[in-house]
């Protein structure tokens, strides 16, 4: 791949990352499900798995619907490798914002690891796990040990 269509394809990543984000802050759980192909893996940052675009629609619904009503994503320290050119891993720190926060609190900021294959010139999301951002080095007990 050429530096033209690796810059390409990340600003297409990105931009579909913003995308999903809009759906998110949308409360559209069919739209945010979209974005992953039929058959994607998701794991949730309390470790609930969904496989599938349907099963990712039904775990968002009443999320959206309830608790994370008005929220939206934020995204950040965004990373985007290529291991085959129609093969891109992205890795990033975000967290789920409601809807007055401006600021992520502690415990809500997460990393995050997703797989997007492109596929009839798409980028589609394959698999995506989320994770709690919590540093063994900023934990109580990392502290102690460290000291």
């Amino acid at each position: 791949m050429t530096a033209t269509e690796i810059a390409a394809d990340e600003a297409a990543l990105r931009a579909r990352l913003e995308a999903l984000g809009t759906a998110w802050a949308q409360g559209d759980a069919a739209a945010y499900a979209s974005f992953f192909a039929p058959h994607a893996q998701y794991i949730a940052f309390d470790g609930t798995q969904m496989n599938g675009r349907d099963e990712i629609a039904a775990g968002h619904k009443p999320l959206f619907e309830r608790w994370l009503r008005g929220s939206r994503l934020l995204w950040s320290d965004v990373s985007i490798s290529f291991p085959l050119p129609d093969v891109a891993i992205i890795h990033s720190r975000g967290a789920v914002l409601k809807r007055a926060q401006k600021q992520p609190s502690r415990g809500r900021r997460s990393v995050q690891t997703i797989v997007a294959v492109r596929r009839d010139g798409h980028w589609t999301l394959e698999a995506f796990h989320n994770t709690r951002d919590r540093p063994f080095a900023q934990t109580l007990l990392g502290k102690l040990l460290k000291g």
